[in-house]
């Protein structure tokens, strides 16, 4: 098994609503998803909004919110049952 560890998929902006993913970026994530034996995880402090917007027509996994909501590819959100946001 190899995992891929990148920290960041885009650049920090003053402007959270600014850092998004770029074509190049997408286009690469989609590649590496058609691979057979890669999957591909994105998890994110993002609100899982932000990520359904900008990866949902991916065929990747995403985990948003510090992992308090999990989308698994052709699936709908699944929020994690008894937690709260409420230590962030």
């Amino acid at each position: 098994m190899c995992i891929l560890d990148w920290r960041t998929l885009v650049g920090f902006h003053e402007n959270p609503n600014k850092a998004v993913p770029t074509e190049t970026l997408l286009n690469l994530l989609e590649d590496l998803s058609k691979k057979e034996g890669i999957d591909v995880v994105i998890i994110s402090g993002r609100t899982h909004e932000f990520l359904e917007q900008h990866f949902a027509h991916l065929n990747i996994t995403l985990v948003a919110e510090h992992g308090l909501f999990l989308k698994n590819p052709s699936t709908e959100w699944n929020e994690k049952k008894g937690m709260s946001g409420e230590w962030k």
